[in-house]
């Protein structure tokens, strides 16, 4: 029998990172705990923690001695411990389109094209104060998120490819920084991003509790 799963996760549940590891856990359907991580008073920084998770950030999940850092890691994890068809897939059947559901996730993450945009509508935007007008910087960041979410959100389609698959969530939970922050966004895809925020397992990290911020 395995060991129960626990995710680590900031307290404030704004993180992007541990919100794709959370929505991978609902979807497959994984009986998992909570530990939150007191980012603002440095619980990340704690000697066991750091060792533990090896690089000291969330999300990381652990099972009993096992503990693995990196939200695409995680993802990819989770997808190799609990296959279809017993469980919910998290990347297209279609190698072509799992190759560009990884891309897609893969450039939100790391991709310096964004980082104007990031900075300036941070999580803690969606969730708690709105930030204020966007700079000529994070305009253009911003425009380059629509222009890549335009071309491969389908006009006749609710998902990226045939069925949900992670990188909807993620490139919806992105474009949100947007949306919720009341700034323009193209009807299509304003409506795409909508539609996959009222999926059961993103509105279930939507709605969790949450404490009042304090920047850290």
């Amino acid at each position: 029998m395995r060991e129960k799963l626990i995710l680590h996760s900031d307290k404030y549940w704004i993180s992007p990172y541990s919100f794709i590891v959370y929505v991978s856990l609902k979807e497959k359907k994984v009986d998992f705990d909570v530990h939150e991580i007191n980012l603002e008073t440095g619980e990340h920084k704690d000697a066991t923690y750091q060792r533990n998770s090896y690089i000291g950030k969330v999300p990381c999940i652990q099972r009993g001695d096992f503990w693995l850092s990196e939200s695409s890691a995680i993802v990819e994890f989770l997808e190799d411990s609990y296959p279809i068809p017993e469980h919910q897939a998290l990347f297209p059947k279609d190698f072509k389109h799992r190759a560009h559901a990884r891309m897609l996730i893969a450039w939100i993450r790391s991709s310096r094209d964004l980082l104007p945009l990031i900075e300036e509508r941070s999580t803690a935007t969606m969730f708690y104060d709105k930030g204020n007008p966007l700079s000529p910087k994070a305009k253009e960041a911003a425009d380059m998120l629509i222009r890549v979410a335009d071309r491969f959100i389908p006009s006749d389609k609710k998902n990226l490819f045939e069925d949900w698959c992670i990188a909807d969530s993620d490139l919806a939970f992105c474009l949100h920084r947007l949306i919720r922050n009341g700034d323009p966004v193209p009807a299509k895809i304003k409506q795409y991003a909508e539609h996959q925020w009222q999926r059961p397992s993103v509105q279930e990290f939507l709605n969790r509790e949450r404490a009042p911020y304090k920047p850290y």
